[in-house]
């Protein structure tokens, strides 16, 4: 039998902390050195305003259980990592107790938002439905590429084995974005890798009632509210959502955990442009002409990658295509134009 409330929110059990952000909302950590994450992250954005478990019980075997009022928490052997072992996690969608474990796959997903576009007109990225939800990070880390990005035809210069070198960006690529422009095979050569879209990956709604978060990988802000990678290897970092069919309470929680979206500049509605190769000034300059002569609202050049002098984790500009960054930026103005640059910060380490 489950005993008594032993102790005050936030839960911090040896090694693991839950914290109840809302009725159907909980934060789960598990981490190995006993010291727990405060630097916010850029999934969970907002400072979290914890409250109170509704009930928080113990048995004499060591094991707990928080309760939210809308579902519950049992955890066992408390120096361990999360695993279907040692936690389970209730909940009712009004007429059925329901329950999840780690490791179980939800297959009634309704599906989140693409990862990227690109060669989405191709014929290996149509997509044939949502991807099965597990317990993967929603980031690409390394070479761990969530299941839902898989190649059906071989790339060219992407190997997604495991055992693939982690700075596949820096191959064969960048000799050939560096090689004659527009030669006919260009596009197809650069994009191949881009195969990897044919289905959408999972969302917050589900008609399982549920919504598991791994936010272990994700980047967390330093004291400068700069991002910067966690490198905490075996740390634990889960939200569960147990929304059951209030669907609104779902999205209210999610927006809850990451914040507000604001809205766009009105500017922003008007019509943004990027392609790969990247532009020439003479280039840009007759494009915004005929933009404007065909009375279109051109409102933002996008220069992507080509734009550098050399590599994709820089502020050089590429002479050839823009001799004259400061005259580039007037011609920019003169056309009412904002310019977004895609860069690559290089990755520096000290080890």
């Amino acid at each position: 039998m489950l005993g008594e409330p032993i102790m005050a929110n936030p839960k911090i059990i040896s090694r693991r902390r839950f914290t109840c952000l809302s009725s159907t909302l909980v934060r789960m950590e598990y981490a190995p050195d006993g010291n727990f994450e405060q630097r916010r992250s850029l999934v969970a954005y907002p400072t979290q305003r914890p409250v109170a478990f509704a009930k928080v019980e113990e048995a004499a075997d060591g094991s707990i259980r928080l309760d939210t009022g809308k579902m519950s928490i049992l955890a066992s052997r408390q120096e361990e990592a999360f695993d279907r072992n040692n936690l389970e996690v209730r909940w009712s969608d009004g007429k059925l107790m329901q329950l999840w474990r780690p490791d179980d796959r939800d297959y009634q997903n309704l599906g989140g938002t693409l990862r990227s576009l690109d060669r989405y007109s191709g014929p290996a990225a149509k997509l044939d439905g949502v991807h099965t939800a597990t317990m993967e990070s929603p980031d690409v880390t390394g070479t761990a590429w969530p299941a839902w990005l898989y190649c059906e035809v071989d790339p060219l210069y992407v190997d997604l084995h495991p055992a693939a070198p982690a700075n596949f960006n820096q191959r064969d690529w960048l000799s050939t974005a560096a090689g004659p422009r527009n030669d006919g095979a260009f596009q197809e050569r650069t994009f191949n890798w881009y195969k990897v879209c044919r289905q959408f990956c999972p969302g917050v709604l589900s008609h399982s009632g549920y919504f598991f978060l791994n936010d272990s990988n994700s980047a967390v802000l330093d004291a400068d509210d700069f991002p910067v990678e966690r490198r905490r290897a075996g740390y634990q970092d889960w939200y569960f959502f147990a929304y059951a069919k209030d669907f609104k309470r779902a999205l209210r929680d999610f927006r809850l955990l990451s914040g507000p979206a604001p809205l766009v500049p009105r500017k922003s509605l008007g019509i943004m442009f990027s392609r790969w190769p990247a532009f020439s000034e003479a280039e840009i300059k007759g494009m915004a002409h005929d933009f404007s002569a065909a009375g279109y609202p051109f409102s933002t050049l996008i220069m992507d990658m080509e734009w550098h002098k050399e590599g994709w984790g820089h502020w050089e500009f590429n002479p050839e295509l823009i001799p004259d960054p400061a005259g580039f930026f007037r011609l920019c103005r003169k056309h009412g134009l904002d310019v977004v640059f895609n860069d690559h910060p290089l990755d520096v380490r000290d080890d």
